[in-house]
């Protein structure tokens, strides 16, 4: 539940990312995909979930994160630890309109991944709250260039 953009309430999100970290790690784990050849990328909420789970705190390092017209979350009991995924490509896309989410949210993602040594693409587009459609080859090309910069890794 999020009372304010930015500020999940602090047990659900804590609640729901433990869950969804145990889901994801599972699923590679049965289908053999280390991290490292793994993007994880959402919209909006989905966005903010994206983050979190590449960016908290002994998470492992995936290939990349792609985050859309989101948001870094602010949670207290929950700490975001950006700088031990150094060097870690991201591609962050936000819409100058948007009114959901604004679009300064997008811009203090790439400030604070660009601060933590995050290779960081932005895009910021003349689009409310949805997914810019001329970006989807850019956003193809970022994803198996990332997951091949992860695969190098091993």
């Amino acid at each position: 539940m999020i009372e304010e953009v930015g500020q999940p309430d602090e047990a659900s999100f804590l609640s729901s990312l433990k869950l969804t970290c145990r889901v994801i790690d599972d699923q590679l784990r049965a289908a053999g995909v280390p991290w490292n050849r793994t993007v994880v990328g959402g919209f909006s909420q989905g966005s903010a979930v994206s983050y979190a789970v590449a960016f908290g705190d002994a998470r492992p390092e995936p290939a990349g994160v792609l985050g859309m017209s989101g948001f870094v979350p602010t949670v207290r009991g929950w700490r975001i630890d950006m700088r031990a995924k150094r060097g870690m490509p991201a591609y962050v896309t936000h819409g100058s309109f948007d009114p959901v989410i604004p679009v300064g949210f997008g811009r203090r993602a790439k400030d604070l991944m660009e601060a933590a040594g995050i290779r960081v693409i932005y895009r910021e587009t003349r689009i409310q709250h949805s997914i810019d459609p001329r970006l989807i080859p850019e956003i193809r090309t970022w994803i198996s260039e990332a997951v091949a910069l992860g695969a190098e890794r091993d």
